[in-house]
């Protein structure tokens, strides 16, 4: 599943309004919030990522090699809060793709 695909079935799942942009400067990547003339990437933004997990009641446990998230699980990868951010995302995404 692309980046794309992940954001745009965890906005479905979170309630999040917008549509996808994405742009060459990765800071213009994400579902873009017209209301809030910003852009909401849980991918690559740390606060984003904790307000889906928390929107989602989402379990999240760190385990020795791996992170856990609602059944969804991660290898660590160099960067943890990458791992952790792309677990929590999936996570979202397949229950987004679940709903209706």
């Amino acid at each position: 599943m692309t980046d794309r695909e992940l954001l745009e079935l965890a906005a479905k799942a979170a309630g999040v309004e917008g549509e996808y942009f994405h742009s060459e400067n990765p800071i213009h990547v994400g579902i873009f919030l017209k209301k809030r003339m910003a852009y909401w990437n849980p991918l690559t933004d740390d606060g984003d990522a904790l307000r889906l997990m928390s929107t989602l009641a989402m379990d999240v446990i760190c385990h020795s090699y791996y992170v856990e998230v609602d059944s969804i699980s991660e290898d660590w990868a160099a960067d943890r809060c990458i791992t952790m951010r792309r677990a929590i995302v999936r996570a979202a995404a397949e229950i987004g793709r679940t709903m209706a």
